[in-house]
């Protein structure tokens, strides 16, 4: 007897995404003050001495630096639990497509595939949303490319200068900036995301 494909329900994540939002918004903040502490440092004085801890900036910079970090550990699970549930909801919509709840977390964490992976989930969930099938490369598609170029971006860059130059208050801000970029854009695909699949749910809802 042939396996039943599984079900998918389609279920309201309203307050999911504000949760989502609100502790990107969070992140947002914290990096960028982080990145400012740095640049004003650097523009002033040449590097960012952490060491000072007279200094009211390296203060402050200490201060966004605790802000980021808690933020950025409870906004990626907070994230990865409203990337499988936008999963579920679109293969709700969509059950032929080749995508499950498990992969929209485990690709993250699995070498190479998570250079590509992640993104062609987002990708499916986004044009699903909107009601539209996606094909790569049209303008549509055009926030996902930007957003996952200044994701990876941000993230090689960072590795980088951590490893080559961990003083050259440039590089990272550079690597900040990218990451600061990606965390915006993100900001609006999540907040668009969300916003398409309440309309989904309400026309389904007006239907029966």
């Amino acid at each position: 007897m042939a396996k039943q494909p599984k079900i998918y329900r389609f279920r309201p994540m309203k307050t999911l995404t504000g949760v989502a939002l609100f502790f990107m918004g969070l992140k947002i903040l914290g990096l960028a003050g982080i990145i400012a502490c740095q640049a004003y440092e650097g523009l002033t004085s040449g590097e960012l001495n952490v060491h000072d801890t007279n200094d009211p900036i390296v203060m402050t910079y200490d201060l966004l630096c605790l802000v980021y970090l808690t933020t950025l550990v409870i906004s990626a699970l907070v994230t990865l639990m409203w990337i499988s549930g936008a999963t579920r909801n679109t293969l709700a919509v969509r059950p032929g497509l080749k995508m499950s709840q498990l992969g929209a977390v485990g690709w993250w964490f699995v070498p190479f595939a998570s250079l590509y992976k992640p993104y062609q989930y987002i990708r499916d969930i986004w044009f699903t949303a909107k009601g539209t099938p996606g094909r790569s490369g049209t303008s549509a598609e055009r926030p996902l490319a930007i957003w996952w170029f200044t994701f990876l971006g941000g993230n090689v860059i960072s590795s980088v200068v951590s490893r080559v130059a961990p003083t050259s208050w440039i590089g990272v801000d550079i690597g900040f900036g990218l990451t600061l970029v990606a965390t915006i854009l993100f900001f609006g695909i999540v907040r668009t995301i969300g916003r398409n699949q309440k309309a989904q749910d309400m026309a389904a809802a007006e239907v029966f």
